[in-house]
């Protein structure tokens, strides 16, 4: 076990620049300890573990790595032709309005009594007002 940690300590201290280079092979390090460091935690049976931890370890870089080589794409071909010509700022016209732009006049407010009376005028009777009303007894 101490082996494992100083070769992880070794590897960290290298840099990302294997990490980068070679990401299939990052992931079964990383696949592998992890599961290696859960198996040491959860049982006592080393043998099993280191097994279970490179068996992880290994299948994990192989899938990334097959998945990798599917996916990689060859590189551009250089090109040859030359680079577009630079734009002569001088001898496009300018379009900016020489006057800024004004904005619509605002709509007219209403006028001040916008339909509301001014004098207050009496309440309006009910609607019922004058009708008889039958008691509550009689049956009409």
């Amino acid at each position: 076990m101490k082996r494992i940690v100083g070769f992880s300590l070794v590897l960290a201290l290298c840099g990302c620049n294997f990490a980068v280079k070679h990401p299939g092979v990052t992931v079964g390090i990383v696949a592998g300890s992890v599961a290696l460091t859960t198996c040491e935690l959860a049982s006592e049976d080393h043998k099993n573990c280191f097994i279970a931890g490179g068996a992880v370890g290994i299948g994990l870089a192989l899938i990334a790595g097959f998945a990798l080589w599917l996916g990689t794409e060859d590189e551009p071909a250089p090109t040859t032709s030359a680079p577009p010509p630079k734009v002569d700022w001088d001898k496009i016209p300018d379009t900016t309005p020489k006057e800024p732009t004004k904005a619509p006049p605002a709509p007219t407010p209403p006028p001040g009594d916008a339909g509301v009376p001014t004098e207050p005028t009496a309440p309006s009777p009910p609607a019922d007002a004058g009708a008889p009303i039958a008691p509550p007894d009689a049956a009409p």
